[in-house]
């Protein structure tokens, strides 16, 4: 009798135990789709609550809350302040200005916000006038530096007092001066290096050739390139740069204007800014500024690190990679047409690069991203690449990279918006992945004109 109640009393207890394994299980599913449902959540929803964006004729986006403004600081070279410098902001074929005060300061407001980028110009007559491109938001902070404009030195030509290499003319330039390069002597087989604040102008682009792939020792880095910029305030503009031994144009500085270049078949990079490594300080190469260049047939098309860098309206096409950011703040890339390469965009440990309306196309990859915090890739076509995105979150990296302090910025989510994939969708659309993937909420139907 005794035997038979211990059985019965281990009957009725099977059911609970099972009951608490079952309890459990349901727990724990609970917590895994919790924990993906907050990794999932649309992030982009926060944001157009937040924003109000609405359509207009003029930008596709504009958000209705508070005006945006641009403000800082204008300093000549030596870092005076000048006064009744014109900051004018050209926006939807209207803008804003203001004129800096005896300190050098502007504050330029109402201002939209909107995804297109702004151009900013700072001008006053006996200077060299200055242009960036900017994504402005609510409180955006610019300083200009301005040149003074200066006596004009010329290289190659027929003049009796021309120079024959290009560094010698620069080694004897203040800052302020132009150096215009002839190019019926092209092409010019020399390593450049700038280290006043100058404008350096080639004749012609297509005719105007500097080829650095000089026989050097290699023990002087500025062997390694055609053009390095070591100054601040230098606007290059009207060559083609090739053959150097590491990259055709390193940018070490700031507030550098590059313009209607081509750079191709250099060895590693067309133009790197910044330190072309990854131990390098955020701080470094700010507020430069690469516009309407063709750069094609080189390891990588274009380097980004530093912070507050735009590159804008040009051609990137038949490259490793396209564009590098790795360890950037602050980047602007818009309006470009990067096609054919291995990689269009590939993005590493960086923070708030905003790619907004670049046509990215006939890529092996259009963007690959990993370990990046708080980008916005918006109003971008991607067109018959083999695949067109795919990211690595690495939040847990970046989380053990922020306690040990070698990342100084926030972790925050990235925003996938607007962008044309391949198709009309009538649905959100998601990229390939099981464990790492992005959606793109509100996908485009058509693609943008670009």
């Amino acid at each position: 009798m005794m035997e038979y109640e211990r059985y019965a009393q281990r009957k009725k207890m099977i059911p609970k135990k099972r009951n608490d394994m079952m309890n459990r299980k349901i727990i724990v599913f609970g917590i895994i789709l919790l924990f993906t449902g907050i990794m999932l959540t649309p992030c982009i929803a926060t944001d157009n609550a937040r924003l109000k964006e609405i359509l207009s004729p003029e930008c596709p986006l504009i958000f209705v809350e508070e005006p945006g403004t641009l403000s800082g600081y204008v300093t000549d070279t030596e870092m005076n302040p000048i006064e009744g410098v014109c900051i004018q902001v050209d926006f939807h074929e209207t803008y804003r200005e203001d004129y800096s005060d005896a300190t050098g300061y502007y504050h330029v407001t109402d201002i939209p916000l909107c995804y297109c980028m702004k151009n900013a110009t700072g001008s006053k007559p006996g200077y060299i006038p200055v242009s960036v491109s900017l994504a402005i938001t609510e409180n955006t902070i610019h300083d200009f530096i301005l040149a003074s404009t200066g006596p004009w030195l010329y290289v190659g030509g027929n003049g009796l007092e021309n120079y024959t290499r290009i560094q010698d003319a620069i080694d004897n330039a203040s800052n302020g001066d132009t150096v215009f390069v002839y190019d019926d002597s092209s092409p010019y087989v020399e390593n450049i290096f700038v280290d006043v604040s100058i404008t350096l102008l080639g004749e012609e682009k297509n005719t105007t050739i500097v080829n650095g792939s000089t026989n050097g020792t290699g023990e002087d880095p500025i062997e390694y390139f055609g053009i390095w910029i070591a100054a601040d305030s230098v606007t290059v503009s009207g060559f083609t740069i090739e053959g150097c031994n590491l990259s055709g144009i390193l940018i070490s500085s700031n507030h550098t204007s590059i313009s209607d270049i081509i750079l191709s078949h250099n060895h590693n990079y067309g133009i790197a800014i910044g330190a072309m490594n990854t131990n390098q300080s955020f701080e470094q190469s700010g507020y430069n500024t690469i516009t309407k260049c063709l750069i094609t047939q080189n390891m990588g098309g274009v380097w980004i690190s530093g912070h507050h860098n735009t590159i804008t309206g040009n051609v990137i096409s038949s490259n490793e990679i396209g564009i590098i950011v790795i360890f950037s703040l602050n980047s602007n890339i818009s309006h470009n047409r990067i096609s054919q390469d291995g990689t269009g965009v590939y993005l590493s440990g960086s923070y708030h690069t905003v790619l907004s309306r670049n046509n990215i196309s006939s890529n092996d990859k259009g963007i690959y991203s990993m370990w990046t915090s708080a980008d916005r890739i918006l109003q971008n076509n991607f067109i018959g690449n083999n695949e067109s995105a795919s990211t690595v979150p690495g939040f847990f990296r970046q989380y053990f990279f922020k306690l040990d302090g070698q990342i100084p910025y926030p972790i925050r989510r990235n925003i996938w918006n607007e962008n044309y994939w391949d198709k009309p969708r009538s649905h959100p659309y998601k990229s390939p992945g099981l464990l790492w993937f992005f959606i793109d909420w509100h996908p485009a139907q058509a693609p943008y004109s670009i």
